[in-house]
């Protein structure tokens, strides 16, 4: 057996480790969010664990009866919102997929609790105000008191002088550079304006509605549409690579009604990859000791004209790949990204995010001056750092 497998089979609940039968729900988000904040303040040492889909009975058998696939899937969208604006400090959550008798598990792994106390960052619900926390003891859920306070901040103070020198600042061209020096850094850069020229799906119906008005012009002048002016028309569009395919009106009319169900992949990457800036972050580490835990979020107004992709779309081509990329939440007002940096070594400058998230910049935007409030975690920090950075819209 694995690890986990005999932490889920063999060991009983505890501080460390929570069972839960059923998948959280929307409706549950203050619950969820209760239940990983006490576990993230718990005395122990190293990562926690919390399995959904377990049924814990104390003295009876335990029972893997198992959650939804699409409980699942609503679970991990639920948890990236609750770990993008409403814990404080961020935490860092992995999730895994677990099968266990034939039924699926799903793992979520509390690790790197190094900035307790943990808190609510934003109202979640009747009586859950901001700074509201909890903690987990043996199998209870408890109110976090002032001498867990206490002990929290004692434990996360404990050896560190509070002296700090880092710098942060966007990448040149939202690029990081091969052991990129701390001058490279910018508190402010211009971007220009991407817009959606040449969509897929349009540019797939133009070439359509060409295609019929040459068949059109073809049956006015000479009585039918089969001849060589549509195979001029189709080699002037398609170019002569592609070979000439005879299609009726009623054909060609269906794939231009369904031109953007067909290209809905090509159209995403076209608008979320190719008319993108990637919007990398640096962190410069000029301390005298490593930074840990670190954590880096950044927080921008919801404008109209600008956005923030929320995952990669790569080309039809390309294989799929999240990983490494920032958790994005939007709200109505405001765009979140949040990223995990792990350790920052002594005189390092280093991306904030594996893959940059991917800002889009459309007309509405010009001539705007976006600011980007940043929040910065590390275990060697009394206080997170906090300033603004500006992106301008040209």
């Amino acid at each position: 057996m694995s690890q986990l497998d005999d932490l889920v089979r063999l060991e009983n609940a505890n501080s460390a480790l929570a069972f839960r039968e059923h998948a959280y729900r929307m409706s549950e988000r203050a619950k969820l969010l209760r239940d990983l904040i006490a576990l993230a303040n718990a005395a122990v040492r190293g990562p926690r664990f919390l399995f959904v889909g377990v049924r814990d009975v104390v003295g009876g058998e335990r029972k893997f009866s198992g959650i939804t696939e699409r409980a699942w899937s609503e679970l991990k969208h639920l948890l990236t919102g609750v770990l993008a604006n409403a814990i404080d400090p961020p935490l860092k959550i992995q999730v895994r997929a677990l099968e266990i008798d034939g039924a699926l598990v799903g793992m979520l792994c509390v690790s790197e609790c190094d900035d307790p106390p943990y808190l609510l960052s934003a109202q979640a619900g009747d009586g859950l105000a901001p700074g509201t926390g909890w903690v987990r003891r043996a199998t209870k859920v408890l109110p976090l008191l002032r001498s867990d306070l206490q002990r929290l901040f004692e434990a996360r103070a404990a050896g560190h002088d509070g002296t700090v020198d880092v710098r942060i600042g966007f990448a040149p061209n939202g690029h990081v550079q091969p052991h990129a020096d701390a001058q490279g850094l910018h508190d402010e850069i211009v971007l220009p304006v991407l817009p959606l020229e040449a969509v897929p799906s349009a540019v797939a119906a133009e070439r359509l509605h060409k295609l019929l008005e040459a068949k059109a012009s073809a049956r006015d002048v000479l009585g039918h549409t089969e001849t060589h002016l549509s195979r001029l028309a189709h080699a002037r569009l398609y170019g002569p690579e592609f070979s000439y395919q005879t299609h009726s009106d009623d054909s060609l009319r269906a794939q231009i009604a369904g031109a953007h169900e067909e290209y809905r992949g090509a159209d995403a990457h076209y608008e979320f990859e190719v008319r993108a800036h990637p919007l990398q972050v640096l962190v410069s580490n000029r301390n005298g000791t490593a930074l840990h835990a670190v954590t880096l979020a950044l927080k921008l107004p919801r404008l109209e004209g600008i956005g923030v992709a929320e995952q990669r779309y790569p080309a039809a081509d390309a294989a799929p790949s999240h990983d490494g990329y920032p958790i994005v939440h939007t709200t109505a007002h405001t765009i979140g990204i949040h990223g995990d940096l792990g350790v920052v070594p002594q005189g390092a400058t280093v991306a904030a995010f594996r893959h940059a998230p991917r800002f889009w910049v459309r007309e509405q935007a010009g001539g705007k001056t976006i600011p980007v409030d940043y929040t910065l975690h590390a275990r060697e920090l009394r206080e997170p750092l906090r300033d603004t950075l500006l992106i301008k819209i040209d």
